[in-house]
């Protein structure tokens, strides 16, 4: 009889190891590492989300001041040193326009209430390579300076002049007209360092829009100009056909057009007589220049506008009266004006007549007028056509 056991035997079965799990610990680190890289990213889209809905809001808001202010660029020059304070940190903005042989500053403004106006204390200032406006403006060049104190050689004395206001870094970008660099639009920062690829971009988007309104008020400017051209041309035509015989009320009505639209506040028309010169027309004299002029006819020489006019039969532009050594017209005083331009009457190249036009203050009919030639002395002789 075969022995039984009381327990049947089994072939053991082949263990499995368990995997390893991680401790909680470090899932727990990577689960806050990838949630602090997430917050991260999260935070920088909002920045980048904000900023660019601070830019597009700037660029609508003076786009808005545009429309508004077709034809005074002022309010949008404003607007742009203003939008510019919101979206450079410690900064001070400024526009700056070529005037002559100056810089003048159209528009600053300074994230310190002192600083603005310090900076405006700094111009006009000569369009020059000594001065970082003057350098963009003539070279027609982007200048970028991150470090005033480590300018570069060509930039040195600017720089120094620059380091004058208080800042360490600038930029300036140009507002362009074609080819042709109408001002320039310049943030300064106390603090050295370069603006972002975004920052220089937005800047020269209000660089363009600058120059938009510029645009605007030149051309609305252009078309009221031509508008008030055309009407005085028409009116002057209706006199004459009204007033044929009646030579006096068509000058009186000529000069009085001209005047008004070269914003004179005096204005005379005058004919050479012999060796003489007799005012046949005027607008606006006071009634004792007016009678002055009446009983003293003005000698035909370098004296007065009107000599030089017909010896020169050309545009004379006098800025000043009392700056002109040459000028002695002894009814000046009596006449209160300052600067005057003659306008030559010609008839096939001689000089029939003459319009003067006066302004009773220092302000030039024409900006960057060319420099005139020595006049004629009061002893030289009336040309032949003056006769």
């Amino acid at each position: 009889m075969r022995h039984r056991g009381t327990v049947n035997w089994k072939p053991g079965k082949k263990q499995r190891r368990k995997p390893t799990r991680p401790k909680r610990s470090d899932a727990l680190n990577a689960a806050r590492f990838e949630n602090a890289r997430l917050l991260n990213e999260l935070r920088q889209r909002t920045d980048d989300l904000s900023e660019s809905l601070q830019q597009q809001t700037a660029t609508a808001e003076i786009l808005t001041v545009i429309s508004n202010s077709l034809g005074d660029t002022q309010p949008v020059f404003q607007a742009i040193v203003q939008s510019g304070l919101k979206l450079f940190a410690n900064a001070g903005i400024v526009i700056a326009l070529p005037d002559g042989d100056l810089v003048r500053a159209a528009a600053a403004a300074d994230s310190e209430p002192a600083g603005a106006e310090a900076m405006r204390r700094r111009f006009p200032f000569p369009l020059t390579r000594e001065y970082m406006n003057g350098i963009a403006i003539l070279d027609r060049r982007v200048v970028d300076i991150s470090d005033a104190e480590n300018a570069p050689s060509d930039l040195a004395t600017g720089a120094r002049n620059f380091l004058a206001s208080g800042y360490r870094a600038i930029t300036i970008v140009l507002m362009m007209r074609g080819d042709v660099a109408i001002g320039a639009l310049s943030v300064s920062r106390r603090l050295p360092g370069p603006l972002s690829g975004t920052q220089l971009a937005l800047l020269k988007t209000f660089a363009d829009q600058a120059v938009i309104a510029i645009e605007n008020t030149r051309l609305l400017n252009e078309l009221r100009e031509t508008l008030q051209q055309q009407t005085a041309t028409a009116d002057v035509l209706k006199i004459i056909s009204r007033s044929t015989f009646d030579l006096k009320t068509v000058l009186n009505t000529l000069v009085e057009s001209a005047a008004r639209l070269c914003e004179a506040d005096q204005g005379v028309i005058g004919r050479p007589k012999g060796a003489t010169f007799y005012f046949e027309a005027s607008y606006g004299l006071s009634p004792e220049f007016a009678k002055f002029i009446a009983t003293h006819p003005s000698r035909i020489d370098g004296s007065s506008v009107s000599g030089r006019v017909l010896f020169e039969r050309r545009i004379v532009h006098v800025p000043d009266v009392l700056a002109d050594p040459e000028y002695t017209y002894e009814g000046r005083t009596i006449g209160g004006f300052r600067t005057l331009l003659g306008v030559p009457m010609l008839r096939d190249g001689a000089p029939i007549g003459v319009i003067t036009l006066a302004r009773n203050s220092v302000r030039c009919f024409f900006k960057n007028f060319p420099r005139l030639p020595r006049p004629l002395r009061a002893n030289t002789a009336a040309p032949a056509s003056a006769s």
